[in-house]
C-alpha cells in the first residue's frame, strides 16, 4: 500500500505543477492582449495568475472527480458481470483475466495465489519449475498492474466484499442486463 499512496502524492504533485503551469501560460496570453508587462502591476498579475489557477485548479478536480466516478461504475460493473456466479475468488480472477490478457497458465496460477498457496506449492501443483511460476507471477503482476501478491490479493478480496454487497443489495437484475452486452463495450480494462 505504500507504492500506492506514493504513486497518489506523485499524482496530486504533478496535477499542481500542471495546473500552475497551465495558469501561468494563461495569465501570459492575458497579460499579453492587455497591452504587455508595462500595462500590468505586479499585483494584478498576481491576482490574474491566482484566479486563473484557482479555475484551472476547479476545472482540473471537476474532471479527475468525473474520471474517478467512471472508473468506480465500471469497476462495479465489471464486479456485477459475474455476480450470476457465486462472487468466489476463483470467478473474479477469470474476470481479471482476460481484461488483463492473461494466459491460461498465469490465470491458473494468480487463483491458486489467492486461495493462498505458495510458489513452491504451485510448482509442485503444476508439475513446473519453481522459476517458470515466479516468471507467470511476474508476467501476472505486469499485466494486472499490481505490485505484488499481497496486492493480488487484497484486489481481489475487495472485489469479492464489493461483489458479495451488490448481490445481498438485489444488484443482480443489473448483472443479468450487464452479461448481455458485448465484451468491446467495457470502459475500462
Amino acid at each position: 500500500m505504500v507504492n500506492y499512496t506514493m504513486h497518489i502524492n506523485r499524482l496530486k504533485l504533478l496535477g499542481a505543477v500542471t495546473v500552475s503551469l497551465v495558469a501561468a501560460a494563461k495569465t501570459a496570453l492575458v497579460i499579453g492582449f492587455s497591452g504587455g508587462l508595462s500595462s500590468v502591476t505586479i499585483p494584478s498579475g498576481m491576482m490574474i495568475f491566482t484566479g486563473l489557477w484557482l479555475l484551472t485548479a476547479a476545472v482540473a478536480v471537476g474532471g479527475f472527480t468525473a474520471v474517478r466516478s467512471c472508473v468506480e461504475t465500471s469497476r462495479r460493473s465489471r464486479i456485477l458481470t459475474h455476480i450470476g456466479k457465486e462472487p468466489g475468488k476463483e470467478n473474479l480472477i477469470e474476470a481479471h483475466a482476460q481484461a488483463w490478457g492473461l494466459t491460461k497458465a498465469e490465470t491458473d496460477i494468480a487463483i491458486m495465489v489467492v486461495k493462498g498457496f505458495s510458489n513452491t506449492e504451485i510448482a509442485a501443483m503444476r508439475g513446473s519449475a519453481l522459476q517458470t511460476v515466479k516468471t507467470q507471477m511476474s508476467a501476472i503482476y505486469q499485466k494486472s498492474g499490481l505490485d505484488g501478491r499481497y496486492q493480488l490479493l487484497a484486489y481481489i478480496t475487495d472485489e469479492v466484499c464489493e461483489a458479495s454487497k451488490a448481490t445481498s443489495q438485489g444488484a443482480i437484475p443489473d448483472a443479468v442486463a450487464l452479461r448481455r452486452r458485448k465484451p468491446n463495450e467495457r470502459a475500462f480494462q
